[in-house]
């Protein structure tokens, strides 16, 4: 596990420190593809990032799944289905991202093809729709 130093207010975080802080976190929080989270709550919200003072903040790979995966799927139902692209472009604007560059689509495409495989989401045809 990589914890982002920045967060914790350190230059940098050795073996010893992130050892620690997993060991911490062990049973306390659950583990989410690298991104942590209180196991009784539950949904999420998603936070425009476009006023975020940190700019680690706007990094594509520092946006939890769990955000995506809300953004993927409200665009989605609220369009009643949508093509992959547009879905992804409409999900970064929520984010507050104006340009959605090629790193961005990354995540989020990545995000989709799990989505998919979990059958939340189905594709027909490039267009993406919820499970019901």
């Amino acid at each position: 596990m990589l914890f982002t130093t920045a967060l914790w207010g350190m230059k940098r975080t050795g073996q010893r420190t992130n050892g620690v802080l997993e060991a911490a976190l062990e049973g306390q929080l659950e583990d989410q593809q690298k991104f942590y989270s209180l196991p009784e709550l539950m949904g999420c919200s998603i936070r425009d990032r476009s006023d975020v003072a940190s700019s680690s903040l706007r990094k594509p790979d520092m946006l939890p799944s769990a955000e995506i995966d809300a953004a993927l799927v409200w665009v989605v139902e609220t369009n009643h289905g949508v093509p992959w692209d547009d879905a992804v472009v409409e999900a970064s604007r929520l984010f507050g991202f104006r340009v959605t560059t090629a790193g961005l689509c990354d995540v989020f495409d990545r995000q989709v093809d799990r989505l998919l495989a979990a059958g939340t989401l189905k594709d027909r045809n490039g267009t993406l729709y919820d499970d019901s």
